[in-house]
């Protein structure tokens, strides 16, 4: 992709056609955003902002760095400027259901229920197959009350990705609260069979399992060490 940049960066305005410029500023776009997802996936996250920075900046209609910028721009905490790119994203492909999911999730931040799940909605009539807007959707009905719809969605996230140990935490935080508790044991138990380190399962795990009114289903030595296990992800930044 770099190569791809410097090889555009040399062509001259004067020795090309208007068609040849334009098509050399989408080219270098393009390779910028690849580059910059790259870096993005290796840590490099102040080279990845500064790709997607210069590929909007050569074709501001780049939405796919516009995205992928508001994702770094929320994982460092500037929402505001994160919902701006998801908002920029939709208006330039409404039918990318990640930046309706992303959006979503920063609604939810902001308390904004209702639109959170008009937006998680959007993004699994889009993607059907995009657990996280189940999950999304899901997570925000039980927040709702809404309990019957939320159920539905954890089982739709756990049918587009079986292994998903979130969505399993989630759907048993849900049967925990409406008291089905030795199903809720077992999805936090799939959960940790997916994914042993996921802090979520092990504290909600950890809370049935000591608190249970069931007593078939209390264990308080392994809720112990679950608790201690949680906490100690949890410290560590690589955890989050």
């Amino acid at each position: 992709y770099s190569e791809i940049i410097t090889i555009c960066q040399r062509i001259r305005a004067d020795q090309a056609t208007r068609d040849e410029t334009a098509f050399g500023r989408q080219l270098a776009s393009w390779a910028m955003n690849r580059r910059g997802q790259l870096r993005a996936g290796a840590g490099r996250t102040s080279e990845a902002m500064a790709d997607f920075d210069n590929a909007i900046r050569l074709d501001a209609k780049c939405w796919r760095a516009i995205h992928n910028r508001g994702v770094l721009e929320a994982q460092a905490g500037n929402l505001e400027a994160a919902f701006d790119d998801f908002q920029r994203t939709t208006e330039l492909n409404p039918n990318y259901a990640k930046a309706y999911s992303n959006r979503a999730a920063l609604f939810v931040l902001a308390g904004e229920l209702e639109q959170a799940l008009e937006d998680y909605r959007r993004a699994a009539e889009l993607d059907p197959e995009l657990a996280i807007a189940h999950r999304g959707c899901g997570r925000t009905c039980h927040m709702l009350g809404r309990t019957n719809e939320a159920l539905e969605h954890f089982d739709a996230a756990l049918a587009a990705a079986p292994k998903d140990a979130a969505s399993y935490t989630s759907r048993g935080d849900l049967l925990t609260d409406l008291g089905y508790y030795a199903d809720a044991a077992d999805d936090y138990e799939a959960a940790l069979q997916t994914n042993g380190k996921n802090p979520d399962a092990l504290r909600s795990s950890a809370w049935l399992l000591a608190t249970c009114p069931d007593e078939t289903v209390r264990n308080p030595e392994l809720a112990l060490r679950r608790a201690e296990q949680a906490a100690h992800l949890e410290r560590k930044p690589t955890a989050l």
